[in-house]
């Protein structure tokens, strides 16, 4: 038996917008984050992936983190 959660990359990517969203983030940041955080998953580098999120989240609301970076 595998340790292995399986998760379709839609529902994965729109778990981590609604979760940025909720944090504060403005959806164009948010949208490509999603996308990032997802590929890098499916790509089999999980250290950037949905793994940050968390830490990610953490980090806005405890001030460490900008919601509103200019790109």
């Amino acid at each position: 038996m595998s340790n292995e959660i399986r998760v379709k990359h839609e529902a994965l990517v729109n778990t981590i917008r609604q979760t940025l969203a909720d944090a504060g983030v403005p959806s164009p940041i948010r949208d490509v984050e999603a996308e990032i955080m997802a590929e890098a998953d499916l790509l089999g580098v999980p250290s950037h992936g949905v793994r940050m999120l968390p830490g990610l989240v953490g980090a806005i609301r405890e001030g460490r983190a900008n919601p509103h970076p200019q790109l």
